[in-house]
């Protein structure tokens, strides 16, 4: 009779070697794709989450802009002399008064 190799319960020194050496490489792969995974990674969170903060600044500062010009608007509507001051900045002229312009000419003279 041949005789029936007895199998063991517990892995050979070597066999644990190996095995310790798998699961390091199993979890060290694991970690890095939690890591570094495309578009889910804990990289790629932190990135998305850098992107958010500077889109609420920016909605913030377009939101204050936004105020600020309702609030012009409503002057421009109910004050008279703001309007007459935005408007003289523009170049615009009250009535009756005249443009007089003393700049020199472009051309050769």
């Amino acid at each position: 009779m041949k005789k029936q190799r007895r199998i063991q319960d517990e892995l050979t020194p070597g066999q644990q070697k190996r095995f310790i050496k798998v699961v390091c490489c199993l979890f060290g792969l694991s970690f890095c794709w939690v890591l570094f995974a495309p578009g889910a990674g804990l990289v790629a969170l932190i990135q998305k989450k850098a992107e958010l903060y500077q889109a609420k600044d920016a909605y913030s500062q377009l939101y204050d802009e936004n105020e600020k010009l309702r609030a012009d608007i409503r002057r421009l509507n109910e004050d008279p002399q703001f309007l007459e001051k935005v408007a003289r900045k523009r170049g615009f002229l009250a009535r009756g008064e005249m443009v007089f312009d003393f700049s020199k000419p472009n051309g050769k003279n």
